[in-house]
């Protein structure tokens, strides 16, 4: 909470917030309002400022990971690759005869440690969608099921 306390004074005594990186979010309306002034326009803009930073420490860490992860696939002959990306996500098509070496290798990249993360771990959030059967599974327990009756419809269809 105190972290939290510190960007927001900050931002509305200097009009702008800088993250751990470097990245800088210009705010100075902060600075210009008053008593009369509309409370949730403002509560928006701090939390604004608050997420800011956190989004963009984790961009930094997605977007070199996005380009380590399509340098293996290419290299690698697969046919996954990364569609689209917003602040500190990635999205990827999975061809589903790569699904296990591929979500691998995604635990593996993304999750990797760094020094800068000062013992604080950046775990991914997977939700996979078969497209094909309009399903929709998100990770953790869910990502294992999917992944198991995968198998099994392979081994069934061999």
């Amino acid at each position: 909470m105190q972290r939290i306390e510190d960007y927001r004074t900050f931002a509305k005594e200097n009009g702008y917030v800088r993250s751990h990186h470097g990245a800088i979010r210009h705010v100075p309306v902060l600075g210009l309002f008053g008593t009369d002034d509309d409370r949730k326009e403002l509560a928006g803009l701090l939390n604004i400022v608050v997420n800011t930073t956190i989004q963009n420490d984790e961009a930094c860490r997605v977007m070199p990971s996005i380009e380590a992860f399509e340098t293996w696939a290419e290299e690698g002959g697969y046919q996954s690759y990364v569609y689209g990306t917003v602040h500190d996500s990635a999205d990827i098509i999975i061809h589903r005869d790569e699904i296990d070496i591929v979500l691998n290798k995604v635990h593996e990249i993304f999750e990797r440690y760094e020094p800068w993360q000062k013992g604080i771990p950046l775990t991914i959030d997977i939700k996979i969608a078969d497209l094909t059967k309009g399903e929709y599974y998100k990770g953790g327990l869910k990502e294992k099921a999917f992944l198991k009756r995968l198998e099994k419809e392979r081994k069934n269809n061999d």
